[in-house]
């Protein structure tokens, strides 16, 4: 599958969630986030997100790894459906590994996406920019 820009490029603003368990790879997105415009928080594990979600929302986008401590990302994103407050609220899946079976989960659950690491930066932020122009 190639990676192309979306034709319209959408305003890169606004509140984002990074929850990942990995500190660099969370650190790393949250500057390069912060770089593209976006009002970035970052949590470490499922239930941190949660909580930044009800504190710090509304959020226009959350990064979510599958795979955290405490609460797994697709635990997140059963909870995150559940309420009417953030039913719609985009999600994109982060996995270390291809597994289909969560990934199918994901999609199930209303994940918009998902992206595979390792991933490039400008596969990310064409992943962000096609979500962000869809769920507008």
């Amino acid at each position: 599958m190639a990676y192309q820009i979306p034709d319209k490029t959408p305003t890169r603003q606004g509140r984002v969630l990074v929850a990942d368990d990995h500190f660099e790879m969370r650190q790393n997105v949250t500057r390069l986030l912060r770089l593209e415009g976006f009002e970035v928080f970052s949590a470490s594990n499922g239930r941190l997100a949660l909580e930044s979600i009800q504190k710090d929302g509304p959020f226009k986008l959350v990064l979510l790894d599958i795979n955290m401590p405490e609460m797994d990302g697709l635990t997140v994103l059963e909870n995150l459906r559940a309420q009417d407050k953030t039913s719609r609220l985009p999600v994109i899946l982060i996995t270390g590994e291809a597994d289909a079976n969560s990934i199918a989960r994901g999609r199930a659950l209303g994940a918009q996406d998902y992206l595979c690491k390792p991933y490039k930066i400008a596969e990310l932020m064409t992943r962000i920019d096609r979500c962000l122009l869809a769920c507008t």
